[in-house]
């Protein structure tokens, strides 16, 4: 693993080694720290996002190190030529070609001992300008993601040092997850971040982080959160069902009518078989709802539609087509006249339902149906799959050439249905 190190430096394009000399030589000492050292001890693979941690080389308070890197920082990117943006508590990012650079000043982070419910980030933070990498990574999540390059730029070679406190080169050979900080309970993302990482990498729970993970309180996780970790799996929707399942596994709190909702509709959608959506969009989950005829109320239905961006409107219009096909297959084939049609209680529906077929929702939810869905997509209406539908609306309007209208034409697409 280690001998992916000694080429690290040459690995980077020409521009970011200029850009690292820069700094160095502006009194920034260089750590490279978490995840794309970790990846490249694992995979030989260098990632493009870059996060480095940067010490003062000489000592520096701390009110004078961050109003270097304020200057210093800014002047850097102007020298080459970079983006910048400056984010909170002194961090940078830069924008080099493919790669997206982060540096962050060293620092401590101080959770308040009189709380006992944490969101994300409620700590203080103090800046070290000179610490041990033992003191400044302690507030990393897990061992793997606390290992660390330490670059000595001070000559025409470069040279590096691989550091890593809290052996997490054992623990990434024997594929075990494990906390760094006392405090790592207090971060409610990284709960999640714990299932994401575990997913990823292969890696099994440590026994310290099966301790940690039971002392969780997620009443302030929110929805985006969540949502933002399911968008970096590579299966998003398995990702929340393995999510409640581990708050159930450990009797997590979650208390925000939001994620109880949710949870609700996760417990749903958990009984059908979605281990091959990778799709991030509710609406192709929701179509497996449509195909095995689930019991989906309102409120679920606007708490997965709302965590994955639909809007409120569109969402309750899917939902009363929902309900139209669910009932279709049973009740309206049987219609046989103009008269029944009229007369019965989907009369209102189905003219809704076919809005709905010339309205853009339907494209959209044509479009986002991923093609692994088809075979659960076969049962809706004994069809080929939920497009036939549409497909067999617009022959039926093709063959009456617009001489038949109205509920005649309605009722010779109800027949057409029934023909198949």
């Amino acid at each position: 693993m280690l001998e992916n190190l000694e080429r690290l430096f040459p690995l980077y394009p020409k521009k970011i080694k200029q850009l690292l000399r820069f700094l160095y030589e502006n009194d920034l000492e260089l750590y490279l720290v978490g995840g794309s050292v970790r990846d490249l001890l694992d995979s030989g693979k260098l990632g493009f996002d870059q996060d480095f941690e940067v010490q003062s080389r000489s000592n520096m308070a701390s009110q004078q190190w961050r109003d270097h890197l304020d200057k210093v920082m800014p002047l850097a990117a102007k020298e080459f030529d970079l983006s910048i943006e400056k984010l909170k508590f002194n961090i940078y990012r830069m924008e080099c070609e493919e790669y997206d650079l982060e540096f962050a000043p060293a620092r401590k982070e101080v959770y308040p001992k009189d709380k006992k419910v944490f969101g994300h980030s409620d700590f203080k933070v103090e800046l070290l300008p000179n610490a041990p990498v033992s003191k400044s990574w302690q507030r990393r999540d897990f061992t793997l993601n606390a290992m660390g390059v330490k670059f000595d730029l001070s000559g025409p070679r470069s040279k590096t040092e691989f550091l890593d406190p809290y052996q997490g080169i054992e623990d990434l050979k024997t594929r075990v997850l494990r906390p760094v900080s006392e405090d790592f309970q207090k971060d409610p993302v990284r709960f999640l971040r714990s299932l994401r990482f575990s997913r990823k990498l292969h890696l099994t729970f440590g026994l310290e982080l099966k301790e940690k993970l039971g002392q969780f309180n997620l009443q302030l996780l929110t929805q985006e959160a969540l949502k933002r970790e399911c968008l970096k799996d590579y299966a998003p929707v398995e990702f929340l069902f393995k999510f409640f399942e581990l708050v159930d596994e450990y009797g997590v709190e979650i208390s925000s009518d939001s994620m109880v909702d949710l949870q609700n509709a996760v417990r749903k959608l958990k009984e059908l078989d979605l281990k091959n959506l990778h799709v991030p969009d509710f609406y192709a989950s929701l179509s497996l709802l449509w195909c095995n005829g689930f019991e989906w109320n309102e409120s679920d239905f606007l708490a997965f539609s709302l965590f994955w961006g639909g809007r409120k409107k569109i969402a309750k219009r899917l939902y009363n087509q929902y309900l139209i096909l669910e009932e279709t297959p049973e009740k309206i084939l049987e219609l046989s006249s103009v008269e029944e049609l009229r007369r019965s209680p989907f009369y209102g529906q189905l003219k809704k339902l076919l809005e709905f077929f010339e309205s853009s929702e339907w494209e959209s939810f044509r479009e986002v149906i991923p093609e692994k869905t088809s075979s659960a997509l076969a049962s809706l209406l004994k069809l080929q799959d939920v497009s036939t539908l549409k497909e067999k609306y617009d022959k039926n309007l093709n063959d009456q050439q617009g001489a038949q209208r109205g509920d005649l034409k309605l009722l010779q697409f109800i027949q057409s249905l029934r023909k198949s």
